[in-house]
């Protein structure tokens, strides 16, 4: 087992759910609190399911008000990710900031690169991801134009003694490229990305200060409404297949359910492959929802990959 995995099995829950727990702040000082919402999702077939959603709140928001605040919450998934972008995109640039001497550079730049591919390789909410910042200890500072995470050099240092498995990563960035100013002061190494926080749909953007393009990671939960409806989209036209002389009112008569909705639903099962496992990997576009995909579309599957937003 890898030893920062073995670290973060030693953590209590709480970290586990929120990584940067005890690590992130407003530019203006105060503490970015861990918590979550639990909502009703309206499913497909009028049922419906409870959905959590993981936040960070300022302390100073709770304590004088959220409008005392620049910054009142911020979406969980999308702030550790970036955070994990951001710790990726830079960490094998500093070899030559570490002096160590049982290495020599070239071990060094192979070590932090080694780092750097297994923390690309780790969901936020695994213990390998939990391990890596227990040991970085870094200080993030969230701006609503900027965000800078601070790592003090002997914290790069002790990584070298620490071990994982290694890994064999293809996998694409999780947001687009940030682009990150770095410098070593004192002793930190200190990272620093010009963004905007955004607000739309309920959801939180980031978008980069320079390029305006949203960074937003694009490796998310998988979205359960948008699989179901999906699933369901599929039933629906096997049940049809199945039985080719049936009128769609005859076959749904035993289910007890509305034939407009199902009539709406069965567009789902035309989507693109493509789109249909972005669904199920949680990689679509967000704000992507379930009235979407049940649209009408044109059957052309690169049309719909534009209508929906996947180029």
């Amino acid at each position: 087992m890898p030893d920062f995995q073995k670290d973060a099995d030693s953590q209590d829950l709480s970290k586990l759910q929120h990584p940067l727990k005890g690590f992130i702040h407003t530019d203006d000082g105060f503490a970015l609190t861990p918590t979550f919402t639990s909502k009703k999702v309206k499913q497909p077939g009028n049922t419906t399911t409870r959905k959590r959603y993981r936040y960070y709140v300022s302390q100073r928001a709770i304590g004088q008000g959220y409008k005392s605040s620049k910054i009142k919450t911020v979406n969980a998934l999308i702030i550790e990710k970036t955070v994990q972008e951001m710790i990726v995109q830079t960490l094998p640039n500093f070899a030559d900031s570490i002096n160590l001497e049982d290495y020599i550079l070239e071990e060094i730049e192979q070590k932090l690169r080694g780092h750097a591919q297994y923390l690309s390789s780790c969901e936020v909410h695994e213990s390998g991801f939990i391990g890596m910042i227990q040991h970085l200890a870094p200080k993030i500072i969230l701006g609503v134009n900027s965000i800078e995470i601070k790592i003090k050099t002997k914290s790069l240092k002790k990584m070298m003694s620490l071990a994982h498995e290694p890994v064999d990563n293809d996998r694409k960035p999780v947001t687009e490229k940030l682009d990150i100013n770095s410098e070593i002061k004192n002793d930190v190494l200190t990272l620093k990305a010009k963004v905007n926080l955004k607000f739309t749909r309920g959801r939180t953007e980031l978008v980069d200060s320079e390029t305006g393009k949203v960074v937003t990671p694009n490796q998310r939960e998988p979205n359960r409404a948008l699989m179901q409806v999906i699933v369901q989209a599929e039933f629906w036209r096997q049940q049809m297949i199945e039985n080719p002389t049936k009128s769609l009112a005859e076959i749904m008569k035993p289910y007890k359910v509305k034939p407009n909705y199902v009539r709406r639903l069965i567009n789902a099962a035309y989507l693109a492959p493509e789109i249909k496992r972005a669904i199920f990997k949680g990689t679509q576009p967000s704000g992507l929802q379930a009235q979407d995909i049940i649209q009408k579309h044109s059957m052309d599957w690169q049309a719909q990959k534009k209508d929906l937003g996947f180029v």
